[in-house]
């Protein structure tokens, strides 16, 4: 079976002074990296745990416990925020 990573990637993600945040590229291999690459798309975006959990519909304390790499989430509603906070999840051979 081969190795796989997953690789998140902050895409055009503007400041509210209209500035472009620096292209970042995070490599996931726990639910503690991609909850820690959520949490810096969030803050970066200038969001809260609560406007993020609001927007989506889910508890504020759901979206902390994210941030804090629950293993046992289920994939989707990870997916939708990451998609709300403009991240891009790949995946490829770990090299």
């Amino acid at each position: 079976m081969a190795k796989f990573l997953v690789i998140v990637k902050e895409l055009c993600l503007v400041s509210p002074f209209g500035e472009r945040n620096q292209d970042m590229t995070h490599i996931i291999r726990t639910s503690k990296d991609l909850g820690a690459a959520l949490r810096k798309a969030r803050r970066a975006a200038g969001l809260t745990q609560m406007q993020v959990a609001d927007a989506l519909g889910f508890s504020h304390q759901w979206i902390s416990e994210i941030e804090a790499g629950k293993p046992n989430a289920r994939i989707g509603p990870v997916l939708d925020v990451a998609a709300a906070l403009n991240l891009t999840l790949l995946t490829g051979p770990v090299e």
